[in-house]
């Protein structure tokens, strides 16, 4: 402790520098890039000054105490020192070439329905729809990208502090059972999304029904599903099964067992995760099942009133899951979520 007082009195700079850092450490050579700055000594930080290899940023904002956002001036490729009123940075950002996916600057979000002008036949001669609204409650602005970020030109919203856009006109890749959603990294969990999915043959019925949106945080090697009805005389029940790689398939081991307890009515290792679209070439992810009815592929289930079931993998993947259970006559949708 008293070396580093002592060597703090020898460098002061040298002890802020410590203290202050800088997130996400990459961006674009073009600027624009918001980036977050903390541990400086100012309370109210809006006159902070922040340059990046000596240029000011294009604009710089106080989040809290000691922390700004500050917003890249463009340079050339390579690290650059970031200087602040309480001292540098050293090489604490590197500029890469414009166009270049930075996939650690951003946190995948799971939206697990197409979106755009399309409409889905279902059962029954239901039609399908979904809508998804995006709602930035951070105190910055934040950017969120849809569908392949490695190709995704004209399709990087930044969306501002309480900004409220409808996310079915921004996406710009779709496929039948959903798309990714990359929010910048620090931001994801003050973003609000509000997806719903709509029978519009049947808008008089009901006006649709809430699906969840799930950040990457919440994937996980084994996912349970509890007390799900298994009402097959007036109910269709799909399982889903999502992983964010989709370049390969790979195994999950699925087990039902009565939800009062006993030996497992499925226990089945067999089942597939199944690459997405364009075989990994579009990140999006992978679903597992078809449109088939879950008792359809296991008759055994026929008669099991209320289930649990549970979903894992045996090796590093990380999945989620959920169960839909339409109902015939109305196509009202249950949804069962993961505990």
């Amino acid at each position: 402790m008293r070396a580093f007082i002592f060597g703090c009195l020898l460098s002061v700079a040298g002890c802020l520098e410590a203290q202050l850092a800088v997130a996400p450490i990459q961006g674009s050579e073009t600027g624009g890039d918001a980036v977050t700055i903390s541990g400086l000594s100012c309370i109210d930080c809006s006159a902070a000054v922040i340059r990046f290899a000596g240029t000011p940023a294009q604009k710089v904002t106080a989040i809290n105490a000691g922390v700004v956002q500050a917003i890249t001036p463009s340079h050339a490729p390579g690290a650059v020192d970031i200087t602040t009123d309480d001292g540098t940075i050293t090489k604490g950002f590197t500029y890469v070439q414009a166009g270049t996916f930075i996939a650690s600057n951003f946190e995948a979000v799971l939206i697990p329905l197409s979106l755009g002008a399309n409409q889905f036949p279902g059962g029954y001669g239901s039609l399908w729809a979904s809508e998804l609204w995006i709602n930035n409650g951070n105190r910055w602005t934040a950017e969120l990208l849809f569908g392949n970020p490695d190709n995704n030109s004209g399709s990087s919203p930044v969306i501002i502090q309480g900004q409220t856009r409808n996310g079915q006109y921004i996406a710009s890749a779709q496929s039948a059972f959903g798309l990714l959603a990359w929010v910048q990294k620090g931001s994801a969990k003050g973003f609000t999304f509000e997806l719903q999915a709509r029978d519009v043959s049947r808008a008089k019925l009901h006006s649709g029904t809430e699906m969840p949106v799930v950040h990457e945080s919440e994937f996980k090697d084994s996912i349970d599903l509890l007390n799900v009805p298994i009402e097959p005389a007036s109910s269709r029940i799909a399982l889903r099964v999502f992983n964010l790689d989709s370049s390969r398939e790979f195994p999950v081991h699925v087990v039902i067992t009565p939800a009062a307890g006993g030996e497992a009515l499925v226990d089945d290792e067999t089942l597939i995760v199944r690459g997405g679209p364009g075989g990994g070439t579009v990140r999006s992810y992978a679903r597992y099942g078809s449109d088939d009815d879950l008792v359809a592929r296991y008759p055994q289930l026929a008669n099991a009133g209320r289930v649990h079931i549970t979903v894992s993998t045996t090796g590093p993947e990380k999945i989620w899951s959920f169960v839909a259970v339409t109902n015939n006559a109305t196509q009202l949708i249950t949804t069962i979520m993961p505990h």
